[in-house]
């Protein structure tokens, strides 16, 4: 199937299989999409991607702050 979004970049023509995009194009009237679209293909899917509301665990244990990525996420 073939959907449009709008991002902040442009609006795009996004191709879904199976519940995943697969491809992601420029519409027609836009006759210089920018590249940066091409980051919904994993940006969205990617593993490392925040699948539901979440905090950093030293946040609520009062703000302590330790280097991005070393913390867990608390849902």
């Amino acid at each position: 199937m073939r959907y449009k979004t709008a991002t902040q970049w442009g609006v795009y023509e996004v191709e879904v299989e199976a519940g995943q995009i697969i491809a992601v194009s420029g519409i027609a009237q836009d006759p210089e999409p920018s590249p940066i679209g091409q980051a919904l293909v994993d940006g969205i899917q990617h593993k490392t991607r925040v699948q539901r509301p979440a905090v950093r665990k030293g946040w609520l244990n009062g703000g302590v702050r330790k280097k991005r990525g070393n913390d867990e996420f608390l849902h």
